[in-house]
């Protein structure tokens, strides 16, 4: 039956089945299955989206205390310095479009719902030593207007299960990173 014709038959009170439990017995199980699924899927993205927020939060009070805001400022003006730039570039193994395009598949796996840790192992493994992992934390952040101090370290943290996560320090120590 056309929930509005169900909806005016119980306004009017013919309906035959009594009641919201006789309309929604007429209406269309499939519509209303998908429309609870769905419900139930956007309140659980945003429960672990605010708790990825607050983990975030707490990771940088719990590393820079009180003073994370003008210690993060010291630390990206040092990573802009020309200086630091040239030394990165002149250890690294990649160039810089290369870092880009690691980035860029480490951002691609993280998924609403599930991750793509085999392509963020991938990417890690083509890093030959903590250069290469500099100039990667670099471009990760960059052009992230959807996600404001976007963190690398952060996210492979907080995305990954510890056994995942421990995978990726594995990869990384083996190429010179400790994180």
């Amino acid at each position: 039956m056309n929930p509005a014709i169900a909806y005016s038959a119980y306004k009017a009170g013919k309906s035959q089945k009594g009641g919201w439990a006789g309309i929604l017995r007429e209406l269309n199980r499939p519509v209303i299955i998908i429309t609870i699924v769905l419900v139930v899927a956007l309140i659980i993205f945003l429960i672990i989206r605010k708790k990825r927020k607050e983990n975030t939060k707490s990771l940088i009070s719990r590393v820079f205390g009180n003073d994370s805001k003008e210690l993060k400022e010291a630390t990206e003006a040092l990573s802009q310095s020309t200086a630091f730039q040239q030394a990165i570039e002149a250890n690294a193994t990649i160039s810089r479009d290369t870092a880009k395009s690691l980035a860029k598949k480490i951002k691609n796996a993280w998924g609403v719902v599930n991750d793509d840790e085999e392509a963020v192992y991938a990417a890690l493994k083509k890093l030959n030593n903590k250069a290469d992992w500099l100039l990667l934390v670099q471009e990760y952040g960059v052009n992230s207007s959807a996600f404001n101090d976007r963190d690398l370290e952060g996210d492979l943290e907080n995305r990954l299960s510890e056994d995942e996560f421990a995978v990726v320090q594995s990869i990384l120590k083996n190429r010179g990173v400790s994180i």
